[in-house]
């Protein structure tokens, strides 16, 4: 399943991670489509980081990095999810967007177990056959989330907690990257390019 079209399955996720008890999930639902949507139109995978990509023999390894085209909107989107328009409450959800955001770009990386293939060896440079995958090395979002809501106090650290870890772990099965709009050397060297998730 594409990850923007995940959003029904992703909000009851996100709803009972949470602790929500509320009978209505048409918020969540909505929170959770706008929030996949956005991901999928606005992220960037870039071969270069603290760990680039590079070729090892028949593998892709390194990590990568992450980078969000227009990332003031990302709070402006889930507000839009849930249904509000009480522009008051803007700072709150450009908070929490950030928050996310700062987190992904902190502890994501391409999947060392992705499914990406380089060129043959001995081949000259060329696009990277497969589908990559996300992979976060912490999901212990809730305390940064609870901060950002202006509550961070441990019963809601534990709410927050349940809600980001459901969108991290949403990403890691769900998102994809791939390997075609990267190029690779046969044989082993560096990964060039950029690309997007799906």
């Amino acid at each position: 399943m594409a990850f923007a079209l995940v959003g029904p399955v992703l909000g009851l996720a996100m709803k009972a991670a949470s602790g929500s008890t509320d009978p209505v999930t048409a918020p969540w639902t909505g929170l959770s489509g706008a929030l996949a949507s956005w991901l999928v139109a606005h992220t960037v995978v870039l071969a270069v980081g603290t760990v680039p990509l590079t070729v090892a023999g028949a593998k892709i390894v390194g990590k990568g990095s992450f980078m969000f085209n227009n990332p003031e909107t990302f709070g402006d989107a889930i507000m839009a999810g849930v249904g509000i328009t009480d522009q008051t409450a803007r700072p709150l959800y450009a908070r929490v967007g950030q928050a996310i955001l700062d987190w992904w770009q902190t502890y994501a990386m391409v999947d060392p177990e992705s499914t990406w293939t380089p060129p043959p060896p001995a081949s000259p440079p060329g696009p990277i056959s497969g589908m990559g995958k996300i992979k976060f090395a912490s999901k212990a979002i809730g305390p940064k989330l609870a901060a950002a809501a202006g509550t961070p106090d441990a019963m809601s650290q534990k709410g927050w907690q349940g809600f980001g870890e459901s969108i991290l772990s949403a990403v890691e099965e769900g998102a994809e990257i791939p390997g075609a709009t990267f190029t690779a050397p046969g044989g082993g060297g560096a990964v060039t390019g950029t690309g997007a998730i799906t």
